[in-house]
């Protein structure tokens, strides 16, 4: 236990009021870093309940505890993400968008597993390409990882959090880095809907970080319009990484593990959880962060319009090497998400029922999954699965496929920061 628990753990929240507002300020804040670590001791929690804007919901049906901080307290951005667990940030000026949105197109239209018709955004056929399948929009080409556009844009994002992480980072002379985690762009067509995705926390694969490591999620929003994270704010407050199980930690997986299956009983539960959960507002040319186990949902909305976002990962470490080491980035391949798994191009679903059996992507726009990966793939990014032409579900590198030279290689100097900058 650290000196400053271990003289919070020897007093009693009376105890805690007498002492001057200026020095109990300092304390709250320092509660809410602390309770990650002590997330069980009753004065952390009563000092931050009485003075830290916090609630501790407990669904004792379930043994289902989360907390919520709808507000910081001493604001700065650093104890927003701190707190409230996500902050937005501006990254493009509004004058600017419109020439950002257009190279983004460019570089979509210019993505070179594709194959391209006569008129802009269309196969061979006349048909607007569908870049991936199901309606979340995330492509999962290896282009869209390491094209000169993102590459461009994760320099530019860096240089904006880097200060707010260096606030966030409070442990000076701790080893600790900031790092930016390869991600990709996002392209969802107007009528597409991602598949609901409700409370849930996203996990990082314990076998890619450190137990220490902290992981945040995000985007940068390209639309012209504002986007929309709906989250419940500071339910990662007492909450550790390296505590939670890989991959997906679902509420509806915790409500089964207790023997509630009962659809009806598990919307309750979700309502409950719902009605702490905040939409935040992610303006154009913004940047949206926040803890990857922060309890968030997807709505399945269909897209009013086009839309364009670029994924962006963040990582504290006190790691020597990156995620991914700069060999293994040169090859310009499919680079696994922060929770460890690869971006599919298509869902199970798609191989076992349509393969062969068409099915509507938006309005207008029908194949099936052969017909989609020979009409809109080049030859080399298609082959024969039992009998079938697809497109490989997870796709090769480009330097596999023999496309190793459409962009440059990533340099010492430019990787700098995924390997890391101290903070």
């Amino acid at each position: 236990m650290d000196p400053t628990t271990r003289f919070l753990e020897t007093m009693l929240i009376d105890d805690f009021k007498k002492i001057p507002p200026k020095h109990r300020q300092e304390i709250v804040k320092c509660c809410f870093e602390i309770c990650k670590e002590y997330p069980k001791s009753k004065i952390i929690r009563e000092i931050l309940t009485e003075y830290g804007n916090t609630q501790f919901i407990k669904l004792k049906e379930i043994k289902y505890e989360f907390s919520v901080c709808k507000q910081a307290y001493i604001y700065s951005l650093a104890d927003q993400l701190k707190q409230t667990g996500v902050i937005t940030i501006p990254v493009i000026p509004s004058g600017q968008l419109a020439s950002y949105q257009q190279e983004f197109m460019t570089t979509l239209r210019n993505f070179p597993e594709y194959k391209r018709g006569a008129i802009l955004d269309t196969t061979p056929n006349g048909n607007k390409i569908a870049y991936v399948l199901g309606g979340f929009g995330a492509l999962g080409n290896p282009a869209s990882f390491h094209n000169a556009f993102v590459r461009v844009m994760r320099q530019t994002m860096f240089k904006e959090v880097y200060p707010i992480f260096q606030e966030y980072s409070t442990k000076k002379d701790s080893g600790n880095k900031l790092q930016i985690l390869f991600d990709r762009m996002m392209y969802r067509m107007k009528g597409q809907a991602p598949q609901e995705e409700l409370w849930h926390r996203d996990v990082m694969s314990p076998k890619m970080g450190l137990d220490n490591d902290e992981i945040f999620g995000g985007w940068l929003n390209l639309d012209s319009y504002s986007q929309f994270f709906s989250c419940v704010p500071g339910s990662h407050i007492p909450v550790k990484l390296k505590n939670i199980p890989a991959g997906f930690d679902t509420l509806q997986k915790r409500l089964k593990d207790c023997g509630i299956t009962e659809n009806s009983k598990q919307k309750e539960y979700m309502k409950q959880v719902k009605s702490y959960s905040t939409k935040i507002e992610v303006p154009p040319g913004h940047l949206v962060i926040f803890p990857q186990y922060i309890l968030h949902e997807v709505l399945n909305v269909k897209a009013a319009y086009d839309m364009m976002r670029l994924f962006v990962g963040w990582r504290i470490t006190t790691a020597i090497e990156p995620l991914v080491k700069i060999e293994k980035a040169n090859e310009f391949g499919v680079i696994p998400l922060p929770g460890g798994m690869l971006p599919a191009m298509y869902s199970k679903q798609h191989i076992m029922a349509f393969r062969e059996k068409e099915f509507n992507i938006v309005s207008g726009l029908k194949y099936s999954l052969e017909s989609w990966s020979c009409e809109t793939f080049k030859d080399e990014n298609v082959s024969v699965k039992n009998k079938y032409k697809l497109v490989d579900r997870f796709m090769k590198s480009l330097e596999e496929v023999g496309l190793g030279d459409v962009y440059p290689k990533y340099n010492e100097e430019e990787y700098a920061i995924y390997k890391g900058i101290v903070l």
